[in-house]
């Protein structure tokens, strides 16, 4: 995967939602600029560390 934005990464997941809806979930609340987010390009979830994921940022302010 060629990646050329910022990557973060989230733990302390809870598995409470499906993997569709946790993905919409983690871009939603990244999206938001009150959370001082950004476009999102994609959120890898689930990963081989339960209560992970990693988001992909467009750029990296």
């Amino acid at each position: 995967m060629d990646v050329k934005g910022m990557v973060i990464e989230v733990n302390g997941l809870l598995d409470i939602y499906p993997t569709d809806k946790m993905i919409d979930k983690l871009t939603m609340h990244f999206l938001k600029p009150s959370n001082y987010g950004g476009e999102v390009l994609i959120v890898i979830y689930p990963t081989s560390k339960k209560g992970q994921a990693y988001v992909v940022f467009e750029s990296e302010e």
